[in-house]
């Protein structure tokens, strides 16, 4: 019984730091907050659960070997890299529903990535231990080419957000005074839905000014009103800098037979939405129709008495239905700005 005991003391000692480290690791995930807003803050969101959980798996792969062995007894260690696998997967999977509570909807992308950053920890990990291991050390063969792929994999699939984030940016630079426009899917990583599906879609044939002609569907979900809690909005970074111009142009689309009113906000860089919220430009869209809706900038900026919009630092555009709990469809065609 004594030796009994103090094996599970030593396990228990041995494990401590360990499983500290993968609580903070976690807890980076689940409770830390960062300010700001934008497609590449998303990106590089998204891409943070990589080295998070190749941490979390490589610990997890040390501390599933038995007693205070923290050696490999064999390369690869094929038995502890996948149980550390299946591990993370779980708890990222397991973090996904947590954070479901709280109304961010699950994210299979950033489970994919948890299991793509834990992949390229367990193969960086082999490849360690390899070096470690006294001579003669095991030749490689098919073993090191099977980790190398693997990593190699999860890094191309971590870095698919950042590289589309980083296409969206340069397309829409070299469109301006196109704020947004939807002829493929370059311009998606500049779009935020929240109780909202979006996709790339023909146009119904009626609304096309071309053959085949393209837009952003979105269909808003159950939700609530620009008053109330969740919202459900559509949120489009556009180019930053709307100096030089004085007008603000959407190209909407409502394929449902009766009136859509939504609701647009505009979002600069001083904007603070309890103290001092953006202004509310009503928009009504007649039903089976495609509609030009202008806006003039000097007359948004000091809507309804407010400070002025700074047109040097535009974050967001929002479109909001107006109706509460209704699901509504809206094709969006075209924004841009008019000297």
């Amino acid at each position: 019984m004594r030796g009994r005991g103090s094996e599970i003391a030593l396990r228990l000692r041995d494990g401590a730091v360990p499983i500290a480290a993968i609580i903070g690791l976690l807890s980076l995930l689940l409770f830390i907050r960062v300010p700001g807003r934008g497609a590449w803050l998303r990106a590089t969101l998204n891409a943070s659960h990589a080295p998070i959980f190749a941490a979390v798996a490589v610990l997890l792969a040390i501390l599933l070997r038995s007693g205070s062995r923290r050696e490999p007894s064999s390369w690869p260690d094929w038995r502890s890299y996948g149980l550390a696998f299946v591990l993370a997967v779980g708890i990222g999977a397991l973090i996904e529903f947590l954070q479901s509570l709280s109304d961010r909807p699950p994210s299979l992308f950033d489970l994919g990535t948890d299991a793509a950053g834990a992949v390229i920890g367990l193969a960086l990990l082999a490849f360690f231990e390899r070096r470690r291991l006294p001579e003669p050390k095991p030749t490689p063969g098919a073993a090191a080419w099977i980790l190398m792929a693997l990593a190699i994999g999860g890094v191309l699939f971590v870095a698919w957000h950042p590289v589309q984030a980083a296409r969206a940016y340069l397309a829409r630079l070299q469109t301006f005074p196109v704020l947004a426009s939807y002829g493929d899917s370059v311009g998606l990583p500049m779009v935020n839905a929240v109780h909202a599906t979006v996709a790339i879609e023909a146009l119904p044939s009626p609304w096309q000014r071309q053959p085949g002609e393209k837009a952003l569907r979105v269909r808003y979900g159950q939700g609530a009103s620009d008053n109330a809690w969740p919202i459900r909005y559509l949120g489009i970074e556009p180019s930053p800098d709307w100096g030089g111009h004085s007008t603000l142009a959407l190209e909407l689309v409502n394929p449902g037979p009766a009136a859509l009113p939504v609701t647009l906000r505009i979002l600069d860089a001083g904007h603070h939405w309890e103290l001092d919220p953006p202004p509310s430009l009503p928009i009504a869209i007649p039903g089976a129709t495609r509609a030009t809706f202008r806006f003039e900038l000097g007359t948004i900026a000091t809507r309804d008495g407010r400070r002025p919009l700074d047109l040097q630092r535009i974050e967001e555009i929002f479109l909001i239905p107006a109706e509460p709990q209704v699901p509504v469809d809206l094709f969006v065609a075209r924004i841009w700005l008019e000297p």
